[in-house]
């Protein structure tokens, strides 16, 4: 009896002792929790739409402007090459050209019976050197001789290809893609190698140039792109890329610029426009500041309603020697920190607030 007893005592002295322990753990939570502070989470629909900006380093933009004018991207004076009369030409101001379309022509009458002339020499000599060849072979004439028999071929070819030349010459063609800005040539006048028939230029890109200060050449750089606008007043904008810099500046210490603008797109530019080159340079402040808008309070006491985890955290600042300044510097605010820029008016420290972004400041 004596041994079940005790048996029976270990038996439920286990169960005991756990029930105790979670007793005590139970008493021990509902001790600590009681200690610390209930926080309520507040309903989404209870919080107070406020609109917020960050607090950053002011960005602004500033735009210089030249005085510019266009020209096109080469212009030459397509000019004859040889002395003939002009029995042929069609040039319009503004006529559009492909490359080695004919300009004019002039009379190649002599030209042609010359080359026929020289045709006939080139077929004579040369049958002349292959009789002398054959003749030398068989010993019967000296090396003097085939080598006098060849000069004379070797002179006939060349007054050939200098007489086709020549009869080329007498058709005058387009240098290159472009437009005629002025015909110089007439029918039935005589030209001179050298004579001009018409002046064409390339406006396929047009140039603009502008004369930059001293003071400004170090913001410009080569393949640079600027923005340019034409006329007067300006009323087309179109970009380019920076094509030239001078090296050396003029007696009012200026920097011939170039800058290129593709000429593809309607509408289609002209040589001679005014025009401006517009460099936009962007800076940014050093210190943190935000839109004097939000700041409250008056200028000797001034404040700023931030937002930290959806409550309302109020920052004093300094007093505010420019109380008109567009931005007011913040360098006891943390870079990010949220700023409320409008919200009611009585909204009070640790007030329950939703955040909504407004449009980031450049």
């Amino acid at each position: 009896m004596s041994f079940n007893h005790k048996s029976k005592r270990r038996k439920w002295r286990g169960p005991a002792l756990a029930g105790v322990s979670l007793l005590c753990s139970a008493l021990a939570a509902w001790w600590w929790l009681g200690r610390r502070p209930v926080v309520a989470s507040e309903p989404r629909a209870s919080r107070v739409a406020v609109n917020v900006i960050e607090v950053t380093r002011v960005r602004s933009e500033t735009v210089r402007s030249y005085v510019a004018t266009t020209a096109p991207l080469r212009e030459v004076v397509a000019a004859a090459e040889t002395q003939g009369k002009v029995v042929s030409i069609d040039l319009t101001p503004g006529q559009s050209l492909q490359r080695g379309q004919v300009l004019a022509k002039l009379d190649d009458t002599v030209l042609r019976a010359n080359l026929e002339k020289a045709v006939v020499a080139e077929a004579q000599a040369k049958s002349d050197l292959e009789r002398t060849r054959t003749l030398f072979d068989a010993g019967n004439l000296s090396r003097e001789a085939i080598e006098s028999a060849d000069f004379a071929y070797r002179r006939a070819v060349a007054d050939l290809a200098i007489t086709q030349q020549q009869l080329e010459y007498a058709t005058i063609r387009a240098p290159f893609d472009g437009v005629v800005d002025a015909r110089i040539a007439e029918l039935g006048g005589m030209l001179q190698p050298g004579s001009g028939v018409a002046h064409m230029v390339d406006l396929q890109v047009i140039k603009v140039v502008a004369a930059v200060p001293e003071s400004d050449i170090r913001l410009f750089s080569l393949g640079q792109p600027l923005e340019v606008s034409f006329g007067f007043p300006p009323s087309i904008q179109k970009m380019g890329k920076v094509s030239g810099i001078a090296a050396m500046a003029d007696d009012a210490h200026c920097y011939r610029i170039e800058v290129d603008v593709p000429n593809t797109s309607e509408p289609a530019l002209k040589a001679g426009l005014s025009a401006q080159i517009h460099l936009r340079i962007s800076t940014t402040s050093a210190p943190l500041s935000v839109p004097r808008s939000a700041v409250r309070g008056a200028a000797a006491t001034p404040q700023l309603w931030t937002v930290q985890d959806n409550h309302v955290r109020i920052v004093d600042l300094p007093p505010l020697s420019e109380a008109t300044a567009p931005y007011i510097p913040v360098e006891n605010v943390p870079e990010g920190t949220l700023v409320i820029l409008d919200g009611p008016d009585d909204l009070q420290a640790g007030a329950f607030v939703e955040p909504l972004p407004s449009p980031r400041r450049q």
